[in-house]
């Protein structure tokens, strides 16, 4: 493990660029509430951006109780009251002097209690909820070591004997380290980094996975309309949960992999070994296969999420029973309110589209990399924002069609507010010549899910310049790169590829570039 120690570093008024590029730059944050945890205005800004910096879900924290029972941080008790009594007297005191005001503002809104752990803003003139972070950060530590007691080392300085001492420390080391390396080998999905109305959209489902064993539905269906971020969401939610589950699995494109010789069987094979955590046991058909996920899930509270399903037979292929181990959960995301029907008790979550302020950050976020236009695009911003009609991939796309804009909007007029794809069609009308727009073709009907090492060599011999072309697409936000180093496409765009190719000769695909 590579460690960053806090203390390593000199300590001034304000917080060293070294922590905030430590912070950011690490997978976990082990937060160590000790007595005189809350009197350090140090310790408290530190907090501040560890949580400031879990908002992304690409990092994870928990916290470690040293002298102190965990219910007086939850609760503020002890000397956790005392601190932030002083905080708020301070701030009363504070009168005028706005820098201090703020200061003391930063220090007395860390209020660890279960009910609302809060940060500040950037320029700390607001307070944002950090609501959907409750049991990751301060009340997850019983769900990360079942077979152990939680992460807390109370009264050990009492203990008169020093071999006692260090014996208690030293086991109490041991299993910190044995919870961060589970942690650290199992894999948080990938987000897109400008998340713009996700904390509202993920609080439901993460308040839905928090409930009880005894709750009467433990399958949800989240759905909607595609590219409206149902993946998006299912990924943050699985990356805030999964650690609170005895195994996990996330299985992606379902619909996608299912068209595909094999495909079931291989997805089968995915969900076993993440849940088996690597065991043997490959089926050696779709049968056999269900039989051996109902058997592994069913003694285990897992957490499992289906992502794009589009038939009820996909949903029992690959789970194989829906007699869950109390507690589990599953997750599906689908574009079929009724994918289910009344063949198992289960919720619906419908995913919204983007408000008017929430789609107009998207957009600016992806077209000038800050959360509102620049001067001079104003106006032609607001118009494109207005006929995306709140659909985030569409918002994404065209924020990165900003070179062409004013060729985007005359097209745009002439589009149906409801027809997405001739929308998205306008971000492939803008690729700046003719080798861009044949790379995205050739991998939008022969590439996905493929290497990109193995695809490079092969369209390096049509000419078409795929190592340039592909990070082009990649900045036109038309292709990620996933799963190590396999290219992905939405399915929504990979359509509208196909949908190109098969409008050369309609009827006749004999004449069409691609077959």
């Amino acid at each position: 493990l590579s460690i960053f120690r806090d203390d390593d570093i000199e300590r001034g008024g304000n917080l060293n660029w070294e922590l905030d590029k430590a912070i950011k730059g690490s997978q976990i944050s082990i937060i160590v509430f000790s007595k005189d945890y809350a009197s350090s205005e140090w310790c408290l800004d530190e907090l501040v951006m560890i949580l400031d910096c879990k908002d992304t879900s690409r990092h994870t924290a928990f916290p470690v109780f040293y002298d102190v029972e965990p219910s007086e941080v939850r609760n503020q008790r002890g000397s956790f009251a005392d601190a932030f009594s002083r905080y708020e007297e301070q701030l009363i005191n504070a009168g005028s002097d706005t820098e201090s005001e703020k200061e003391l503002m930063k220090k007395s809104s860390v209020d660890l209690s279960l009910d609302a752990i809060v940060s500040h803003s950037a320029d700390l003139d607001a307070i944002v909820s950090h609501s959907a972070d409750l049991d990751a950060i301060v009340s997850h530590s019983a769900d990360l070591v079942k077979s152990d007691s939680d992460l807390v080392l109370f009264n050990v300085e009492s203990t008169s004997d020093l071999a006692d001492r260090v014996s208690l420390k030293a086991r109490f080391i041991q299993k910190i380290v044995r919870v961060t390396e589970e942690k650290l080998n199992r894999t948080v999905l990938s987000v897109p980094h400008h998340l713009v109305g996700m904390d509202f959209r993920v609080q439901n489902i993460h308040h839905w996975l928090q409930e009880d064993e005894s709750a009467d539905a433990n399958i949800l269906v989240i759905y909607g309309m595609g590219g409206i971020g149902k993946t998006t969401i299912a990924k943050i939610t699985y990356n805030l949960n999964f650690h609170r589950f005895d195994s996990s699995s996330f299985v992606a494109n379902v619909k996608q992999h299912a068209e595909q010789f094999d495909g079931i069987l291989e997805l089968q094979n995915q969900v076993l070994s993440d849940i088996l955590k690597g065991e043997k046991g490959r089926p050696y058909n779709d049968e056999q296969g269900s039989i051996k996920i109902g058997q592994a899930i069913y003694s285990k509270r897992v957490l499992v999420v289906l992502d794009d399903v589009d038939k009820p037979k996909q949903f029992e292929a690959l789970l194989g029973t829906r007699v869950f181990y109390p507690g589990s959960k599953i997750i599906l995301t689908t574009r079929k309110k009724g994918l289910l029907g009344a063949h198992a008790a289960h919720e619906v979550h419908e995913v919204e589209i983007l408000g008017c302020d929430e789609s107009s950050k998207l957009f600016s976020w992806h077209a000038f990399g800050q959360d509102h236009p620049i001067d001079g695009y104003v106006e032609q911003s607001e118009r494109l924002v207005r006929r995306c009609e709140g659909l985030p991939l569409a918002l994404q796309v065209l924020g990165k069609s900003v070179v062409v804009w004013e060729d985007a909007l005359s097209k745009l007029e002439e589009v149906p507010h409801t027809d997405i794809q001739k929308i998205l069609k306008i971000s492939y009308d803008t690729l700046q010549d003719d080798y861009d727009k044949n790379l995205f073709l050739h991998i939008a009907c022969f590439f996905i899910g493929e290497e990109k090492d193995d695809t490079v060599k092969i369209l390096e011999k049509c000419g078409l310049h795929p190592t340039v072309g592909i990070d082009s697409l990649i900045d036109g936000c038309l292709l990620t790169i996933e799963n190590g180093n396999k290219l992905m496409m939405h399915q929504l765009l990979q359509e509208m590829g196909k949908e190109i190719v098969r409008n050369e000769s309609p009827k006749e695909p004999g004449r069409r570039s691609r077959l």
